[in-house]
């Protein structure tokens, strides 16, 4: 974690305009899924949900946000600059897009299957009795499992060798199940930076999604390395850079 760290910190001191000016992008175009977690938020709250069903609102309503294609495309920014590369928007939309639908396609699911575990955590939790306290703490150990395999996701769904969504959930589980202590740790640290930013407004404007996406693609990358080499490619992505 803290070779991570280092990592974020310098790639982030290199490209400081650039992650600044992407996160000023990130605002204005996360506008309709910012507008869909409120939504969400207050319809909650409208059709008087308790606590427990308020914090599953609050949660999915982040998800949305943070596991979006415009986030997404700041982790596939966030590769080029950990590879020293600049960044060219156009060129990068271009040839990504279909990356792009496959993060938010992942994104949408996690945020609906926190949405199933939150509400049946409240469901069970009503229940009573050891049952269901049992089942309750079931379903947040299966959501706080879902949250480990979230961080990687999008990292996943933008990567080059990566062929379809079961190509980029499969490598998502499996790095977040084979580096437990490493995801956790990544997980209090992403959730620290996101309500750093929430809370301070000034971090939301200009520097929540570009930090957090160079973390979580700098983390996912590490973990690749300490796999070895990285999963084979498809053979058109051979004759182009790694990009992840």
């Amino acid at each position: 974690m803290h070779d991570l760290a280092r990592r974020v910190a310098r790639t982030a001191y290199d490209r400081l305009g650039g992650m600044v000016a992407l996160n000023l992008l990130w605002d204005l175009i996360i506008l309709p899924w910012a507008l869909a977690a409120y939504a969400l938020i207050v319809g909650t709250v409208v059709v008087g949900g308790g606590p427990g069903l308020r914090l599953t609102a609050w949660l999915v309503a982040v998800e949305l946000v943070l596991f979006s294609a415009p986030t997404a495309l700041v982790c596939a920014a966030a590769g080029e600059w950990l590879d020293g590369r600049g960044v060219d928007l156009r060129h990068l939309v271009r040839t990504r897009a279909r990356a792009l639908v496959r993060a938010q396609v992942l994104g949408a699911a996690a945020a609906s299957a926190a949405a199933v575990l939150g509400v049946n955590a409240v469901f069970y939790s009503n229940m009573g009795g050891w049952v269901g306290s049992a089942l309750a703490g079931l379903m947040l150990w299966m959501l706080l499992g879902l949250q480990l395999v979230a961080l990687y996701l999008l990292p996943a769904a933008v990567a080059p060798h990566t062929s379809g969504l079961v190509s980029a959930l499969r490598q998502a589980a499996a790095l977040a199940a084979g580096n437990l202590r490493f995801s956790g740790a990544l997980l209090v640290l992403f959730a620290a930076i996101a309500a750093a930013g929430l809370a301070s407004g000034v971090g939301l404007l200009v520097g929540l999604a570009s930090v957090n996406g160079l973390l979580l693609t700098a983390a996912y990358r590490q973990l690749l390395a300490g796999q070895g080499a990285a999963p084979p490619r498809r053979r058109r992505d051979l004759l182009r850079p790694y990009e992840a």
